[in-house]
Formats: structure tokens, sequence, C-alpha cells
């Protein structure tokens, strides 16, 4: 499911489905006491639901722009792009979210699939990157890693890049087609 969408004149989320917002975590984070800034005294602005909603975003959703990346850099990107604190990182209510908005992703059997895929691959990454064709075992000098074996992990890594891209492009359409609302109407924030 698709649960957000930026709004173009102001560059805020908005919640694509307002019936999200049944989500105990998330109503939660919408709470004007807990939004409340010095320059918005009453918190009906929602800049730190905006702030921890876009992380979110960033950081979990996968149709964000770092989805491809690996995680720590994932996380360290949505931090720094989202303007939160380190102690409003850890807020309780704010991981809670967090912890939810990841779960009901990972309910979505494709997606999990998918991030499994790009967990497998980022081993796959760090594998060959550490491979070292010169390495030998102590104990009778033969190689540790066959050259053979690894040029031919090499030349399948063509096909298995071609094989995650269609899958993700099957994927995001399967996931898209899903979310759509009537008549392809989408709602904002506060609708």
């Amino acid at each position: 499911m698709k649960y957000f969408t930026v709004d173009r004149s102001t560059g805020n989320m908005d919640f694509l489905d307002p019936r999200i917002l049944l989500i105990k975590e998330f109503k939660a984070l919408l709470e004007n006491k807990r939004n409340v800034t010095p320059i918005d005294k009453t918190g009906e602005n929602k800049e730190r639901a905006q702030k921890e909603f876009t992380f979110m975003f960033l950081y979990l959703d996968w149709e964000s722009p770092y989805f491809k990346y690996v995680e720590e850099d994932r996380q360290q990107a949505a931090y720094d792009d989202s303007g939160l604190t380190e102690e409003q990182m850890s807020d309780p209510l704010f991981l809670e979210a967090c912890k939810k908005y990841d779960e009901l992703q990972d309910k979505i059997l494709e997606l999990r699939l998918l991030k499994g895929c790009m967990i497998t691959i980022e081993n796959i990454i760090y594998y060959l990157e550490h491979v070292d064709v010169n390495e030998r075992n102590p104990n009778d000098g033969k190689p540790i890693y066959k050259t053979k074996d690894v040029i031919m992990e090499i030349k399948n890594a063509k096909e298995l890049i071609k094989t995650v891209r269609d899958l993700e492009k099957e994927v995001k359409e399967g996931v898209s087609d899903e979310s759509s609302v009537r008549g392809n109407v989408e709602l904002g924030f506060f609708d």
C-alpha cells in the first residue's frame, strides 16, 4: 500500500489515504502538544510530525529514493533530510510509529520478497568486494576462492541485476495498483 504523497507546493508529506490515521502509532505523532515549537506555540502546523513522517518515508518506504541504499546509509540520509534531532529520533512514540510503518510494509508479500532480495544482493556485493583470489589455505596452500568460480559469479551479476530490476518493477506496479484511490484521486493529509 502506498501511504504518503508529497505536496508539490509545500514539499510536505501528505497521507494518501487519511484512514491511516486510524492507526494509533501514527495518530499519536499528530497530537498538538508533541508538535509545539518556539514558532508554532499551538502545534497546529505539525512540524515535528512532518519531520517524523518524512524520515519514515525516506528510511522505510519502498518508494523512497534511498530504497536501494544499504541500511546504514539509508538511515543516515533519511536523518539528514528529515531535520529530526537525535533526541527526537529516540522518542518512544516515534520509534513505535517507525516499527508499525515497517511492520505494515512487511505484511505485503511482494515487498518482503523484494526487501529480502535486496539484503541478499548486499551480501553478494560484500562477498565480491572482499574476495581475494590470492588468499591461500594455511594448511595446504591451495586457494580459498577458485578463480573460475569468482569469474562465473561476476558473469552472473548482469543476470542478477536484470532479474532484480524486473522484480522491482513488477512489485511497484502491483503495489501501486492495490493502493490507487477510486478515480485516481489523491487525498491530502488533512482531507
